[in-house]
């Protein structure tokens, strides 16, 4: 569907309709049925974002705290696995220790015969 562009004077009385129904603690179906009144044909969806928009406000740059405590989280949870890490450091090097010893023994009995 291509994008409606709006007469300015009419695109104010849509947001003004749809911003005074949400300030009345309307919700956005109700916002949305005042601003077609003012002659919006676009969806919830797009009346919100056309709100959002127009209300000057800009995303703020950088993550969210709550993306921030949640990757604290994380952090420490890895850091708690560090016992379970060197136990199997522990294995691996047991293993690897095991199968060179037996390499060797190999080699060394090639060569004898």
């Amino acid at each position: 569907m291509p994008r409606r562009i709006y007469k300015p004077d009419v695109k104010a009385a849509i947001i003004k309709a749809a911003t005074a129904a949400r300030k009345a603690a309307k919700p956005w179906a109700a916002a949305h049925t005042a601003a077609k009144e003012a002659g919006y044909a676009g969806s919830v969806v797009a009346l919100q974002q056309m709100v959002r928009l127009a209300g000057g406000k800009k995303a703020k740059a950088g993550r969210r705290a709550a993306r921030r405590l949640a990757v604290r989280k994380y952090a420490t949870a890895a850091e708690g696995l560090e016992p379970i890490t060197k136990i199997i450091n522990k294995l691996a090097m047991k293993r690897a220790q095991v199968i060179i010893g037996k390499a060797i023994r190999l080699l060394q009995q090639s060569l004898k015969a």
